[in-house]
């Protein structure tokens, strides 16, 4: 049937189940919160939307769409849809599940921005979309993730977008797209794209930045465009694959600019790595053209500026850079193993080429000789005109073996011993194309007989920090397995102390440095659900079960801990004989998400239980609360590593701990509907993890158990109102402020840890401390039926920045 809606509400849309509409112009769920969990499953047919929210009101509490299930689409469908009247007004959405879709003209993904200012000011507007799942369109004329209107907006994919084939590269299909002139679209995760159509694309003057990698797998590909004074960056990597005949990394449009701090990879036969029509390119980073035939940058009009970097050019007949003009090229390395290739390629206007020698070679020239014998000589040496060139030799032989020395032969030397002979050039030198590997050549009579490849110690590249990881990946590389040696060979093929540094960071195990918290942090949060339940059945007595759900958000102040972000939901139970003393239970799934390159992520499961008694003490009407209980949970770890491609380690742990918890306060009544509650409280905690120890990995860690302790005195203020609507309904709200100080070392973040299979052990640890005090705010409001009660709530504290939000439902019988 046509214009269906499954699931309308003016708040709180949630599927869990399976909601599948065949007509045409249907809605899975509308709502301001609108959420498909991790069991719901939407599917709509032809000119439908699965999920969508329309935001219009600044006051509102909270704006969010959220999808961990699966969404499958129809022709001209949307998966997520956020549309904002107002420009200064926030909201987010995300995807944490799987969108996918055969059908044309599909988005994943999508928020238009209305030009129009609330009157109500505010002074965060901005807004995001995030996909941290899957997103998967095969059809023609299908965007990802899109960004329409006018307003301040991130658009950013964690993880990974895979789009098909297009009929007409003018009307492509894009993984990621805007025409937002003030949003910033950001990629830290894979996009894979197909013939004719695009990886990111901006086209009215907003920025695109590239952490991750795009994939070019189709002819014709585009992996970054950018047109109409649209800016772009590549951190990361973005390469073309043999199936991408005539593919383009960047295409960069009149008046844009694109700025290569990465790699950009070149293996797909006539594949150019960045075009300028009319733009301007600055490159600090590294081309490699391992295909034949195709350019690192071409320029049809526009200006090129290559202030550092190189250029390792390994197919025949390529070139690095084809310009018109002049270039301004300055500390750039051109490394040439292929057959016909060249460095540079300067023409002017309305000329010919103009002859390789009206340009001096530099004297740093480098052939590049791979090891397995895979590269041939340059043909015609001797008419370039050098007087001095060096033969890199690449470490492709080290791939396969765990040896620290291995020997280059004559097999592989011979056809360039000849090239040198006939070469005309007077000085040649032998050195290594990997920073890792020193070449040590054995020359007689003007031949290279043969080379030695020797590895170096990684410590010799490694700074105070990772100096100790260093260590460990010498033990670790002789006995590497099938899977290490990958990333391994990757740390081969980086050519500076500085890409070399970030790996060893990368693969050092950052998650685990700061354990300890997170189990503190969801035993933090199930303690506030049960105080919130405890105070929700005051003067009740009876059993009490509350449901809830609750957003996080952890900035750290130091670099080498990751950003967490956290969604948990659970339920807590009650049970009081009357107001002086009762037991209690909870249990909470705890999902972190991090903000490391790979997106790792890590499931806390917790169970609780203790139980409480209240005194009355003789000084000014003062209670006196006493408590105390134990938890053990459940933790699942899933640690991506993410160097030339994203590995995925995982491991499963154990922890316990107990608290004893004491607060004084005296309830003060204001007026028939408000109370004020001063108080003061001090938690005592212990907790513990068991050793933890990453199963079938890549570069796996060994992790040592550890332990926490928590000394934490607070002292605050809760004001409550109730307000009665009906005979048994009644409105409630609490605010609730508070300072706490941590005197334990329940916030450490430091842990011990080796590679697998080896006896080196490091220690990780955040090198700030982080603030031991904390403010800490949250509101609540809410509706109270007879026996049924329903919540939003949301606060801040000041210690790692945390916003959170949350709902919650509960009964009592």
């Amino acid at each position: 049937m046509d214009g269906q809606n499954a699931i309308k509400s003016n708040f709180f849309g949630d599927n869990h189940g399976t909601i599948e509409l065949t007509g045409k112009n249907t809605v899975g769920i509308s709502s301001q919160i609108v959420y498909n969990r991790e069991t719901g499953s939407i599917k709509v047919g032809e000119s439908s939307i699965a999920q969508h929210a329309v935001y219009k009101d600044v006051v509102d509490y909270e704006r969010f769409i959220i999808n961990e299930g699966k969404i499958i689409l129809g022709k001209d469908s949307t998966g997520i849809r956020m549309d904002k009247e107002y420009n200064n007004i926030d909201g987010f959405a995300n995807n944490y599940g799987k969108i996918e879709s055969n059908a044309e003209n599909v988005t994943g993904i999508m928020a238009y921005i209305k030009d129009a200012k609330h009157p109500i000011n505010n002074t965060n507007p901005i807004s995001y979309i995030d996909n941290d799942g899957e997103i998967n369109l095969s059809g023609d004329k299908s965007k990802g993730m899109y960004a329409d209107g006018k307003g301040k907006m991130k658009m950013r994919n964690r993880n990974k977008i895979i789009i098909g084939n297009s009929f007409d590269k003018n009307n492509p299909s894009i993984a990621m797209h805007s025409i937002n002139p003030e949003n910033e679209t950001i990629n830290d995760g894979v996009i894979e794209v197909g013939k004719r159509s695009r990886g990111m694309s901006d086209a009215n003057g907003g920025t695109l930045t590239n952490n991750g990698k795009i994939i070019v797998k189709g002819e014709n590909g585009i992996g970054m465009y950018l047109a109409n004074g649209s800016k772009g960056v590549n951190n990361g990597t973005i390469k073309t694959e043999p199936t991408a005949k005539n593919a383009i990394g960047v295409f960069i449009g009149k008046d844009s600019e694109f700025t290569n701090n990465g790699n950009i990879i070149i293996n797909s036969e006539g594949g150019t790595g960045v075009l300028v029509d009319g733009g301007i390119v600055k490159n600090t980073g590294i081309f490699i053209i391992e295909s034949n035939y195709s350019t690192g940058i071409s320029s049809k009009g526009g200006k090129i500026i290559s202030s550092g970097g190189y250029f390792v050019i390994k197919g025949s007949g390529s070139t690095g850079i084809i310009a018109n003009g002049s270039p301004e090229i300055s500390g750039t390395d051109f490394i040439i193993g292929g057959s016909g290739s060249t460095g540079k390629n300067i023409l002017k206007a309305f000329t010919k080429a103009i002859p390789a020698k009206a340009f001096p070679a530099k004297r740093n020239l480098g052939i590049y000789v791979d090891s397995l014998g895979k590269t041939n000589p340059i043909e015609g040496l001797a008419n370039l005109g050098l007087n001095s060139a060096d033969l890199l030799i690449g470490a492709e032989a080290t791939e396969k073996t765990n040896a620290t020395e291995v020997t280059v032969g004559q097999d592989v030397l011979d056809p360039f011993n000849k090239s040198i002979k006939e070469s005309n050039i007077p000085y040649w030198t032998v050195g290594s194309g990997s920073l890792i590997w020193e070449a040590n050549p054995e020359i007689k009579d003007n031949r290279v007989e043969k080379v030695t490849l020797r590895k170096q110690s990684y410590t010799k590249f490694a700074d105070e920090k990772t100096k100790d990881v260093a260590e460990g990946l010498d033990e670790k590389y002789v006995v590497a397995s099938e899977k290490d040696k990958q990333v391994f060979n990757y740390m081969n093929t980086l050519r500076d102390a500085e890409s070399l540094g970030k790996a060893y960071k990368e693969i050092a195990g950052s998650q685990y440095i700061n354990v300890q918290q997170r189990i503190n942090q969801t035993d933090s949060l199930l303690d506030s659900q049960v105080s919130s339940l405890q105070k929700e059945s005051i003067g009740k007595a009876g059993h009490h079960v509350a449901t809830f759900f609750d957003r996080n958000k952890h900035d750290f102040r130091t670099d080498e801990v990751p950003d967490t972000t956290s969604a948990a939901f659970g339920a807590s139970y009650l049970f009081n004989a009357d107001s002086s003393w009762g037991v209690y239970g909870g249990v909470a799934i705890n999902n972190y998400k991090f903000k490391d390159k790979g997106h790792s992520k890590e499931s806390v499961s917790m169970l609780k239980a203790g139980g409480y008694k209240k005194f009355d003490l003789s000084i000014g009407d003062l209670d006196w609360t006493l408590g105390g209980d134990v938890f053990v949970s459940q933790n699942s770890m899933k640690r991506r590593i993410m160097t030339d491609k994203v590995y995925e380690n995982k491991a499963d742990y154990n922890a316990y701990g107990f608290s004893v918890k004491n607060e004084i306060s005296k309830t003060y009544e204001l007026g028939e509907n408000g109370t004020i509650k001063p108080y003061g409280a001090l938690k005592i905690g212990y907790g513990s993890f068991g050793k933890i120890k990453e199963k079938d990995a890549t570069m796996g860690l060994d992790v040592k158990g550890n332990s926490y302790y928590s000394v934490k005195p607070s002292a605050g203020v809760e004001l409550a109102y109730t307000k009665g609507i009906t005979g048994n309904t009644r409105f409630k709200a609490a605010l609730d402020l508070a300072y706490e100080h941590e005197l334990g070392n329940a916030g450490r973040k430091e842990n011990q840890m080796k590679y697998i299979n080896t006896n080196k052990t490091y220690r990780l640890k955040g090198e700030k401390a982080e603030s031991r005090g904390n403010v800490r705010s949250g509101v609540k409001v809410g509706l109270e039926t007879g026996n049924f009660n329903f919540s939003v709530n949301s606060g801040y504290d000041t210690k790692d920045k945390n916003a959170h939000v949350g709902l919650g439902i509960g009964a009592s019988f």
